[in-house]
């Protein structure tokens, strides 16, 4: 976004002590005759509260960045297969786990949702967990990730600091990566490396598009937005039937976020020109879209590999 005038005003930190944050969740006064839920539940849903779409402002000023300088190193690039591996595999997480969120459904909606497989249990927790996981840039796995995304994004090799105003072609808001993940953490850059990883051509031609003159829009603030739409759907237990069916959540929920982005481009690109300003609208439509339309997102995701 050129000019410096358009500020993309990420959430709060996730941590268990941050303020509830609704979002797109819910908000307003609350009613002191209501049901009030239990506190286990009440800080479950404040946790997850905390996950929600950047929201784009017009502003005088840039983003304000705290950098955090790295060694100037030479990084090896790391597959999806291999990130997750380590971050998943690798069981490290275990016990670190945050509370199971409250999902935001009508009654309806219980009725007819089926149960999760048992053996899918833990990828669930797992996003649960690494969606408040915050990029540390004193991690080699997380610096590993960030440089292949932008590596492979720009065409320029996997090395230097993970911090500074170059991360700003990419689609960042400031000179930190981190401060715009703090609404959907690591996850987020898991699912960009998953598009990355697995769909390199697509990722490729996307990111064109985003740097074009008539088309241009941050690359991967709008994909931290995907993530976080995507998040509500496994906290709603709307893709159950699907991540049953396919034997893997986190599979399904990368392949929706893939057919969130192609839903997105294809609509983006419906008209000869396009301003960053027509961007709320469109995210309040895609969020309601994919709510009611979660296979073909995934059919849509399916299709880019």
């Amino acid at each position: 976004v050129t000019g410096g005038r358009v500020l993309f005003r990420s959430p709060e930190v996730l941590s268990p002590s941050s303020a509830p944050v609704r979002g797109s969740l819910g908000s307003g006064n609350a009613d002191p005759h209501q049901h009030q839920p239990p506190p286990a539940e009440a800080q479950a849903e404040q946790d997850w509260g905390a996950v929600a779409e950047v929201v784009i402002q017009e502003t005088a000023g840039g983003a304000q960045a705290r950098p955090k300088p790295a060694a100037p190193v030479e990084i090896p690039v790391i597959t999806y297969s291999q990130a997750w591996t380590h971050f998943f595999a690798g069981g490290k997480w275990r016990g670190s786990e945050i509370r199971r969120p409250p999902p935001n459904q009508t009654f309806l909606e219980k009725l007819i949702t089926p149960r999760l497989n048992a053996d899918l249990s833990d990828e669930r927790r797992f996003i649960f967990h690494f969606q408040k996981v915050a990029l540390d840039h004193s991690i080699l796995e997380h610096r590993r990730v960030l440089l292949t995304i932008y590596a492979h994004l720009t065409g320029e090799p996997a090395t230097g600091s993970t911090t500074g105003d170059r991360f700003q072609r990419i689609g960042f808001q400031g000179s930190d990566p981190a401060t715009d993940l703090r609404s959907s953490g690591m996850f987020a850059l898991l699912q960009c490396l998953f598009f990355v990883s697995e769909a390199p051509a697509q990722c490729r031609a996307f990111f064109a598009t985003a740097a074009s003159a008539t088309h241009e829009f941050p690359f991967v603030l709008l994909s931290i937005n995907f993530t976080a739409m995507v998040l509500d759907l496994v906290r709603d237990k709307i893709l159950h039937r699907q991540a049953n069916q396919r034997r893997s959540l986190a599979e399904v929920a990368h392949r929706v976020y893939l057919g969130l982005f192609s839903k997105f481009v294809e609509e983006w690109k419906a008209k000869p020109t396009r301003s960053i300003e027509e961007w709320d609208e469109l995210r309040r439509t895609l969020r309601k879209w994919v709510r009611g339309n979660a296979g073909t997102a995934l059919a849509h995701g399916l299709q880019m590999t």
